[in-house]
């Protein structure tokens, strides 16, 4: 399919590391693309697997991969 508005796509790099913690290496993809009214979006989540701690304490999910699509239909605005 031909896209009419092209694609979007980004990447996080990150290594960490708290005080008394274990360092960690994650990485997220996401790619956007538009075609007509429709926008699909695939993102790629903590795609190392790399396990730490959230602010909470809580253990952060691991590796995901969501789809998104979304409709954008009907007369613009006036």
């Amino acid at each position: 399919m031909t896209a009419t508005h092209g694609a979007r796509v980004s990447a996080d790099l990150m290594r960490a590391q708290r005080a008394g913690e274990v360092a960690y290496i994650t990485a997220n993809l996401r790619y956007s693309q538009r075609v007509g009214a429709l926008t699909v979006d695939i993102d790629g989540r903590n795609l190392t697997n790399a396990g730490w701690l959230d602010g909470a304490g809580a253990i952060v999910p691991g590796r995901a991969l969501y789809v998104g699509l979304s409709w954008r239909g009907g007369e613009p605005a006036r």
